[in-house]
């Protein structure tokens, strides 16, 4: 009888496990429509494309044709590789990521195990605007992006040091790879929106 309930026990560990590895390397676009009372009339009808936790994928063509409508702006949320990913897969999927939309792209924990100049390098090569810890008002819109580094990286300066420098007349939204970062927030914050990703689509 021990050795059944043994029995059923690994196989239930190794379906799980298998079913994560498959759920964790999935390619999924999911479509949210959001409301907020005081949004810009400028930004209504506008679209973010958010991407997050890249790693070592290489990003499919047929991945974006599942967008319903051309996004404004692209952020990648953090993790866009990791430690023994090729400079030529980042390049390809940095490739394919700029011919949609103008990129934005904020630093996650696994971004720091590679080379930081060559990853730079390649965010000019392909225009990759990085916001690491500012705000940053786009042109000629009502809207701010207020990107912050990795929570768990120890040069993370304070959360309300870096708000200071946000227009409280603009429509914020805070960009972070980890959904920690809520947090650390002041209460009388005025972002309307976070982005994240690192739960890999879990809750934080």
């Amino acid at each position: 009888m021990i050795i059944i309930w043994i029995c059923i026990i690994l196989i239930t560990g190794i379906g799980l496990i298998i079913y994560m590895k498959r759920n964790a390397s999935e390619d999924n676009v999911h479509t949210k429509v959001l409301f907020f009372e005081k949004l810009p009339y400028s930004l209504e009808g506008q679209s973010i494309f958010f991407i997050s936790d890249i790693h070592r994928r290489k990003i499919s063509a047929n991945l974006l044709k599942e967008l319903k409508q051309k996004p404004d702006w692209i952020i990648i949320g953090g993790d866009l590789a990791e430690k023994g990913v090729p400079y030529s897969r980042i390049a390809h999927n940095l490739s394919i990521l700029k011919e949609i939309a103008p990129l934005y792209f904020v630093w996650g924990n696994n971004d720091y195990e590679l080379n930081e100049e060559q990853l730079r390098e390649l965010f000019v090569r392909f225009n990759v605007r990085e916001l690491k810890n500012e705000v940053y008002e786009l042109p000629n819109e009502q809207c701010a992006f207020i990107g912050v580094d990795d929570v768990t990286t120890q040069e993370l300066p304070s959360v309300e040091s870096i708000l200071e420098n946000a227009d409280p007349t603009k429509f914020q939204i805070m960009l972070s790879h980890n959904p920690a970062i809520v947090e650390m927030l002041p209460d009388d914050h005025k972002i309307s929106l976070i982005l994240s990703g690192h739960t890999h689509g879990g809750a934080n």
